[in-house]
């Protein structure tokens, strides 16, 4: 992997960012995806997430938020069960539609361009980033702050190297979103931006666009013997 610009001054980015396809039955898939967020974050890139169908402070969205990544639910705060509500396809769709307006912003290389044109006055100043007090986070170069419901993707999603969209995998087996329409989403992702889609039964499309595919399989689990979610393991 190939990068651009000055690491020290946060004007670098990947010239090449690569879809990954994290799905399965098995336990693991927004775990390792989050893990690959931290990752990003100790290099010195921007990391961001979506995520489809929940809608619980669970304490990764917590974490996340002190470290400053921008987080967006689109769900309604249940499981689906049966066949999904009109709302429940309301809300993924607005999910979609935040994604590809994100996407319009531009991505990492943008960014670099856009801090050249400002100069280094501050992060703030090129209008990319928000600042960390709004959320108390520190990290991510400072974007920690969130937009509304109904909001469009904002500065604290502008110009990420990372971007993880988590359950949508779900939200096209469920029949939440058309895996068509969210293929030709993801063919407007910036160039050097890696993107990783989570979830359960990822459409075969998707697959076979992706760059690379990681297939969880549950061999074992204690939730068959009765353990239900615990706190800072599964939740």
């Amino acid at each position: 992997m190939r990068f651009s610009g000055d690491r020290a001054r946060g004007t670098w980015a990947m010239d090449r960012g690569y879809i990954h396809v994290y799905t399965g039955e098995g336990k693991g898939k927004t775990t390792a995806a989050l893990g690959l967020v931290l990752r990003a974050l100790g290099a010195g890139l921007r990391a961001g997430v979506v995520q489809f169908i929940k809608s619980m402070e669970y304490s990764e969205i917590r974490m996340l938020r002190r470290l400053g990544v921008p987080v967006r639910q689109f769900g309604r705060g249940c499981f689906i069960r049966g066949e999904p509500s009109p709302e429940d396809k309301k809300a993924a769709e607005s999910g979609l539609d935040f994604v590809r307006r994100m996407f319009a912003t531009g991505g990492p290389s943008e960014r670099m361009g856009a801090r050249r044109r400002k100069g280094s006055a501050g992060m703030a100043a090129d209008g990319l980033y928000c600042s960390s007090h709004e959320r108390g986070g520190s990290g991510n170069g400072g974007a920690s702050c969130e937009t509304a419901p109904g909001d469009g993707p904002g500065p604290a999603f502008a110009g990420l190297d990372v971007l993880v969209l988590d359950e949508i995998n779900i939200a096209m087996k469920l029949g939440l979103l058309d895996a068509g329409q969210v293929l030709e989403t993801l063919r407007l992702k910036p160039a050097g931006m890696e993107v990783i889609c989570t979830g359960r039964g990822a459409p075969r499309e998707l697959v076979e666009a992706a760059d690379l595919v990681t297939e969880m399989r549950n061999v074992k689990h204690y939730y068959d013997a009765g353990v239900k979610a615990r706190d800072g393991i599964e939740r």
